[in-house]
């Protein structure tokens, strides 16, 4: 072997364990280990979310169960999460103010294929969608998806100053965009739909497109 490379494994072995034994001192010297604080709550199925005034911020996942997991703030104490199950539609509100003071955020974690949503003066993001189908109808809410799990079919119904951003790509793309904004920076087949009052669109690569506005909308389109 030569002696570069000897010196090369040799300096390797010196770092790990330098790195190794830092871990150790600090666990000696009583330094906190950050530690996961979370709870999981299980539930029954529903095909449908309704995101209503919530002073927190809702994250969705797909899954193979129906759960939630619930972010808490380090040395909280985990406590059950309220919602409600109306019909077919899990309906999460606006909780008090002792509990927002507890936790970072909820996950809803879903295995559905196709998703409803119908949000009100909230926010909420996809960390993952693995499904074919979203359909959004927002109201002065605040919403993105960043995936690289293509969509069959996206349709968003935004009005009131909502803001939609993503970067997905998807077959076929319907809009009904009132006084909002969206933004989607990845490819789409086929784009239809109509904006309206000051709205603002981007879309990325929109294929075939079929998108009308008003005179005091904007559309803009980028292609590369």
């Amino acid at each position: 072997m030569k002696k570069s490379n000897i010196y090369l494994i040799a300096l390797l072995s010196s770092v790990t364990l330098f790195i190794i034994t830092g871990a150790i001192v600090s666990v000696a010297r009583g330094k906190k280990v950050n530690v996961e604080n979370s709870s999981v709550q299980k539930m029954s199925a529903y095909s449908s979310l309704s995101i209503q005034n919530t002073n927190y911020y809702v994250s969705i996942s797909s899954s193979d169960d129906f759960e939630f997991k619930v972010y808490f703030k380090e040395d909280v104490q985990p406590v059950e999460f309220p919602y409600e199950l109306k019909g077919d539609t899990l309906i999460l509100a606006e909780i008090p103010a002792e509990l927002k003071d507890k936790i970072k955020r909820l996950q809803v974690k879903l295995p559905l294929e196709e998703l409803n949503i119908e949000a009100t003066s909230s926010k909420f993001g996809f960390d993952h969608f693995n499904g074919s189908t979203l359909k959004l109808d927002l109201d002065n809410t605040e919403a993105s998806i960043y995936s690289e799990t293509a969509l069959s079919k996206l349709e968003i119904k935004g009005i009131n100053h909502s803001n939609f951003h993503s970067r997905v790509k998807c077959d076929s793309l319907k809009l009904d965009i009132e006084k909002s904004e969206f933004n989607n920076w990845s490819s789409t087949k086929v784009v239809e739909g109509k904006i309206s009052n000051k709205a603002f669109v981007t879309i990325n690569n929109p294929g075939d497109a079929n998108l009308s506005k008003d005179s005091s909308s904007k559309i803009n389109y980028y292609y590369n």
